[in-house]
């Protein structure tokens, strides 16, 4: 879930697979696959969260692939959410 949590802060899900990824993120959402060492429940509302702005927002304009600074800022966006969540 960490990885596509990352990877839903610069890339949308085909529509063909969005509702089957929406499906599954929920379905994490519940605690049930939680174990102390990897809250799932908390890396799923991320998902939830980044999946709902990168629909309304897009990709990233151009062809640009995201920076190193990009990707760490966002790893440190979800730790952030996780301790206030």
């Amino acid at each position: 879930m960490f990885f596509l949590a990352v990877c839903l802060s610069f890339f949308p899900p085909s529509s063909k697979f969005q509702s089957l990824l929406e499906k599954y993120v929920l379905l994490q959402t519940n605690g049930d696959a939680d174990t102390p060492e990897v809250p799932i429940s908390i890396y799923a509302k991320v998902c939830q969260k980044r999946l709902e702005k990168i629909l309304q927002t897009g990709p990233k304009k151009g062809l640009k692939k995201p920076t190193f600074e990009e990707i760490e800022l966002s790893k440190v966006q979800k730790n952030r959410n996780k301790r206030y969540s």
